[in-house]
């Protein structure tokens, strides 16, 4: 059963996500969760540190899923890399109409909440490493150039998934990384 503190982030999670941080407030999370406001300064000081949560939440939740495709893909014979973008491409179809969470917090807290700004672009660096790694696992010579591209084929299915289908968004992110691999030559 999950705890208070859990029931909080969940529902904080879903209304920043759908509505926004800022346009979500602190009455609107407590309401839906059905909690006291007590009971959420009692886990958080500020609506700060409930964004921080949230962010952890959410992070946590995507990193499995990638994780989880790449050990598969493994067992499975097949590319890692590309098992990440499938796993992207679910992750867009049961969590990802309305854009990325990351970059949202990023827009909307960098120029006066330092530490949930590097929070988000903590994880978006932290893809980009974890892409590069993944390339150079399959041969191909380390490329920040590469990383970097194969990040922005994801973040582009992200931000097209909220106007395609999210499976063609997907789709077309994962053959545009197949074509960019195609073109790097391997060790």
């Amino acid at each position: 059963m999950p705890t208070k503190r859990d029931q909080l982030v969940a529902t904080a999670e879903r209304l920043f996500y759908h509505e926004g941080f800022y346009a979500t407030g602190i009455d609107r999370v407590i309401a839906e969760a059905g909690v006291a406001r007590m009971t959420l300064y009692k886990h958080f000081r500020s609506k700060d540190e409930l964004v921080l949560a949230v962010l952890e939440r959410r992070e946590k939740a995507y990193w499995q899923r990638l994780e989880s495709a790449v050990e598969r893909a493994g067992s499975e014979n097949r590319s890692p890399l590309m098992a990440v973008f499938e796993a992207h491409g679910q992750w867009l179809k049961r969590k990802g109409r309305h854009g990325c969470l990351f970059l949202k917090a990023l827009g909307e807290y960098a120029s006066h909440a330092p530490p949930i700004a590097e929070a988000a672009a903590r994880h978006k660096r932290r893809l980009i490493g974890f892409l590069g790694e993944l390339a150079r696992a399959e041969g191909v010579p380390e490329s920040r150039h590469l990383e970097q591209s194969l990040c922005l084929l994801l973040e582009g299915a992200t931000a097209y998934a909220q106007i395609l289908p999210p499976e063609t968004a997907a789709e077309q992110a994962r053959q545009a990384a197949e074509t960019l691999l195609d073109a790097h030559p391997r060790t």
